[in-house]
């Protein structure tokens, strides 16, 4: 039987029992298919982290180890894909900069990294964000928390030194039980 090596973790497998995937018309074979996703994923994303290593080459026309460098960061809180995206809209602001106002290559990969941060704070800006309310009484947030079936979140006090307070994410279920205590606090108030 002919055998060949998987090409994610490099075991000998038999040719006739492996996977096999045909890309650029190379053929690579693979224990399963799991480890064939695996090797597909890492692909794409190697394409897309060239692309954008290219796209700062086209600019610049030389390769500026320190944005690489940034990129790995910014690679931990984006994926290639986002940061590629990101990058395709700021490019001409990029390119600008590095006309105009380069000064040094940490200078330049500083902006960047400023550049593709901000697109995504403004895009997560417009993302609703969850509120929370306040309840300065454990009681009175034991109470909420068995009404509602929502935990509470205990946080200490930063303007009165061993105090705490509680938090309950706002949910339409928290401020109808809320009204249904203030009315029953008002019902009792004058007994």
């Amino acid at each position: 039987m002919r055998m060949t090596k998987c090409k994610k973790c490099g075991k000998e497998i038999g040719i006739q029992g492996a996977i096999m995937l045909i890309e650029n018309k190379r053929r690579y074979y693979f224990c399963n298919d799991e480890e064939r996703d695996i090797f597909i994923n890492q692909n794409k994303k190697d394409d897309m982290k060239d692309k954008c290593y290219s796209l700062i080459y086209n600019i610049t026309n030389k390769a500026i180890p320190v944005v690489y460098s940034r990129f790995k960061e910014l690679n931990k809180k984006y994926n290639w894909n986002d940061i590629y995206i990101a990058l395709k809209k700021v490019s001409p602001s990029v390119e600008k900069y590095y006309k105009e106002k380069y000064t040094t290559d940490f200078a330049f990969a500083r902006y960047i990294e400023t550049c593709i941060n901000n697109t995504y704070d403004n895009e997560t800006e417009k993302i609703e964000k969850p509120k929370f309310h306040i309840i300065k009484s454990k009681k009175l947030a034991i109470s909420i928390s068995y009404i509602i079936d929502q935990d509470y979140y205990e946080l200490d006090d930063k303007y009165n030194e061993g105090w705490k307070y509680y938090s309950f994410k706002e949910t339409d279920k928290l401020l109808g039980a809320l009204e249904d205590i203030n009315s029953l606090k008002d019902k009792y108030k004058d007994i």
